[in-house]
């Protein structure tokens, strides 16, 4: 809803996954596609993950709408990865992942406004991306999240 506002001819939204669906949202994917009414949104469909850098370098933002309590989407800091900044919701661990307004752009889950009007800001500011991408930091790989972690319980351990 909110990229059909869209009117710039440069904007292009490409919407990956599979096009199944799970028992009981048969519905789902023909509702999405009649939600469609900008030409520039394009269903790119499934992919194979290894691909997954080849799709990261081909976009200028990752879009996280969710409307779930997701702990840490991997899809987020598989963007931080390839140095692309993500706009998403403000919701559950998201906002753990992104800084609004310095490495990303937060929005209230389900506000179509409030998306469109992040949208809205990279396209008529090109500069803003870039600034967002310049503090994009690398995740912590498993190793080094696993010692973080460690030396937390380490910690709360050792006051008992």
């Amino acid at each position: 809803k909110a990229f059909n506002r869209i009117r710039e001819e440069g904007a292009e939204l490409k919407i990956y996954g599979r096009l199944s669906t799970y028992k009981g949202f048969e519905y789902y994917i023909k509702y999405i596609r009649n939600l469609t009414r900008n030409k520039n949104i394009k269903f790119m469909g499934g992919y194979d993950n290894k691909d997954i850098s080849k799709i990261f370098s081909e976009v200028d933002v990752l879009i996280v709408p969710s409307i779930w309590y997701e702990n840490s989407p991997l899809v987020i800091q598989e963007a931080q990865l390839a140095g692309v900044p993500e706009i998403a919701s403000r919701i559950g661990g998201i906002p753990e992942l992104i800084q609004d307004g310095v490495n990303g752009l937060l929005f209230q889950p389900k506000d179509v406004v409030g998306l469109y009007e992040k949208l809205k800001a990279l396209i008529q500011k090109p500069e803003l991306r870039e600034y967002l991408k310049s503090n994009i930091s690398l995740p912590k790989n498993i190793e080094a999240d696993a010692k973080v972690t460690e030396a937390i319980y380490e910690r709360l351990v050792s006051q008992n």
